[in-house]
């Protein structure tokens, strides 16, 4: 099994982040997201200026 992010998963389909979650949703596949990526995710959208808020630091 090849494991890859979601956004790489998207760019081999062609499409958004968004339209491909949408299309995950609709053919009930789940997405193996857990708190550990979400955190990382936070992170690097604070870093890239892309979130106000540092949620990292949150207990």
């Amino acid at each position: 099994m090849i494991l890859c992010t979601l956004g790489q998963a998207s760019k081999l389909a062609k499409i958004n982040q968004r339209q491909f979650q949408f299309l995950l949703g609709s053919r009930e596949i789940s997405v193996h997201y857990d708190v550990a990526e979400f955190e990382s995710d936070l992170k690097t959208l604070h870093e890239m200026g892309r979130l106000s808020t540092d949620f990292t630091n949150i207990e």
